[in-house]
């Protein structure tokens, strides 16, 4: 069978068990058994959910795409505790995909928002078997910065509605009376919101949280080639995490990539984003995903190797690529109207 042929997308589903008993759900879409690369998400989001495009283009490539509800999630057995490192579960799937019959040996890891930190928790605990990882938006921290989930201190109700949508997966339940939440003190708008309150009672007290301490990883602990997704309206902690990673032992293997999209656009770009018309910079960024996993899985059928950096100019729209990032001072010309000005990045104001 061709590699390039469309392929059957109906999907295994299996368990697997880690080191301390708890049996994580799995599925696999495959275009047959025989041992390929396998390329696995862990998910909060529910596993199921994959078996469409652009993931379904992986396994059209050759590839085997495996995703697994992450502990206490999804139809996995355990207590999933959000924001908190699940680094050693992590270890244990790669580990267990790349000793199974139909993969062979090489695996990577590939998601986007907390499906890319789940990847960042498992690399740094370094499991033999993980090639390579394509990270699409959110990432870690591992020097201090503010707290992504709150502004001067102020909560972000934001993560409220995000805990009731893990709790359910149904987004017909999710529904939220906001002027009740917003009536509430900050300690009682889990109950105003019908969320669990041990999590958001943690979140207010600052134990865990996207850019709390719960999330840290060591950059200098990262070994495995990364190509970091993010979008110039999308995770401003990714950008300086890029800069962070300069200390990783793989950094002169890292590769950035920066589209106009926002968060769902890393995936799936939109040709028009707030009114602005992004048709003239439209890319697929599957193709760099491709490359990027040929490279280290499959070396003998790689394409020539790109630049490290490829990001989208904001105001002119189009692609550049460049040896590093950030790019340093740039001044362009805005049209106000009937005036202009010049900015300058180091002086925003």
């Amino acid at each position: 069978m061709s590699e390039a042929t469309t392929v059957s997308l109906e999907p295994h589903h299996t368990s697997l068990q880690t080191r301390d008993g708890i049996r994580l759900a799995v599925s696999r879409w495959q275009a047959d058994d025989l041992p390929r690369p396998a390329v696995l998400v862990r998910t909060p989001y529910g596993r199921r959910r994959f078996g469409v495009a652009p993931w379904t283009r992986l396994v059209e490539a050759g590839y085997g795409l495996v995703t697994v509800d992450v502990r206490g999630r999804g139809d996995s057995e355990g207590v999933w505790r959000p924001w908190v490192k699940d680094d050693f579960d992590g270890y244990d799937v790669i580990e267990w995909v790349a000793a199974q019959t139909w993969c062979d040996g090489n695996v990577a890891t590939i998601g986007g928002s907390y499906d890319a930190i789940t990847q960042w928790w498992a690399a740094e605990q370094h499991p033999p078997h993980l090639r390579c990882m394509i990270p699409i938006s959110v990432s870690p921290q591992h020097e201090t910065s503010p707290p992504y989930g709150r502004s001067n201190g102020v909560v972000m109700p934001y993560w409220l509605w995000w805990l009731k949508y893990l709790g359910v997966l149904t987004p017909d339940d999710t529904a939220i009376d906001w002027q009740a939440v917003m009536a509430a003190a900050p300690q009682d708008m889990a109950d105003a919101a019908g969320v669990e309150g041990q999590a958001w009672s943690d979140y207010l007290n600052g134990a865990i949280g996207y850019g709390e301490a719960s999330w840290a990883v060591d950059p200098r602990r990262i070994r495995t080639p990364a190509l970091i997704t993010n979008g110039l309206w999308d995770d401003p902690k990714t950008f300086s995490w890029w800069l962070q990673l300069a200390q990783s032992p793989a950094a002169a293997h890292h590769q950035l990539l920066i589209g106009a999209w926002d968060h769902a656009g890393n995936a799936a770009p939109r040709p028009v984003l707030g009114g602005i018309d992004l048709s003239a910079v439209a890319l697929d960024p599957v193709a760099h995903w491709l490359a990027f996993l040929d490279r280290w899985m499959r070396p003998a059928r790689a394409a020539k190797q790109v630049p490290p950096v490829t990001i989208c100019r904001s105001g002119v729209w189009q692609w550049e690529t460049h040896g590093h990032w950030p790019l340093g001072s740039h001044r362009s010309p805005l049209d106000l109207g009937g005036g202009s000005w010049r900015h300058d990045p180091d002086h925003p104001l």
